[in-house]
């Protein structure tokens, strides 16, 4: 399964779809300089600067966020629509799973959103 890595800048709404792998993967979050997710039992690092991906081995960053993934649909084989709620707003809808964003989905100065998710303008 391919994962979508996105970026919603939420003074603009705009989405930037920032790598696709050919692999599953999740649980994005933001660091100082980046972005870890994890894929096959392993954390791994996105430098968003250079574009370079490397195992992880530091601490995972966890921030208080007052987002709820809310799903749409049931899930099937994992995946359903769902949106990104934020203080009774929807931010985005696409389709992902139960780990579509990590404990620090909100980037250190609060203006992008990182998520695993195929964005609603591909399906419909």
């Amino acid at each position: 399964m391919r994962s979508f890595l996105n970026i919603l800048d939420m003074e603009t709404g705009h989405e930037i779809r920032l790598a696709e792998f050919g692999f599953a993967a999740s649980l994005p979050s933001f660091t100082e300089d980046g972005i870890v997710f994890r894929r096959d039992g392993r954390w791994w690092k996105i430098c968003t600067d250079r574009g370079m991906i490397a195992p992880w081995d530091g601490e995972i960053p966890t921030a208080a966020h007052d987002l709820t993934l809310r799903f749409t649909s049931e899930l099937s084989d994992g995946i359903g629509y769902c949106e990104l709620v934020r203080c009774g707003q929807v931010l985005v809808r696409f389709m992902g799973s139960p780990d579509s964003i990590g404990s620090a989905p909100i980037s250190p100065d609060g203006k992008k959103l990182v998520f695993f998710g195929y964005p609603n303008k591909e399906f419909g």
